[in-house]
């Protein structure tokens, strides 16, 4: 198949692109270790290989937050070492 295509027609449209930067951070919510429905911090868990923790109320009413990652530190010696991310 062959034809040509008439460039002239894209006169007509005008394309803009505009970038709106949230410089605000969002609102502070609370995280707390464990699941407890009635939202309450676990001081001692027995499970030696489950972590687990709840947050709420962190919110962003300027450009809203569509996902949270969570990472989890273990101190090894002086330094801090990452051994989990969660996205």
């Amino acid at each position: 198949m062959s034809g040509t295509f008439n460039l002239s027609i894209l006169s007509n449209f005008v394309f803009y692109f505009a970038v709106i930067v949230d410089l605000t951070p969002p609102e502070t919510g609370v995280i707390i270790d464990g699941v407890d429905p009635e939202f309450q911090d676990v001081v001692y868990s027995s499970e030696a290989a489950t972590i687990s923790a709840q947050w709420t109320n962190y919110t962003d009413p300027e450009s809203g937050i569509r996902d949270h990652k969570i990472s989890v530190y273990r101190k090894h010696y002086t330094k801090y070492v990452q051994v989990l991310l969660y996205r």
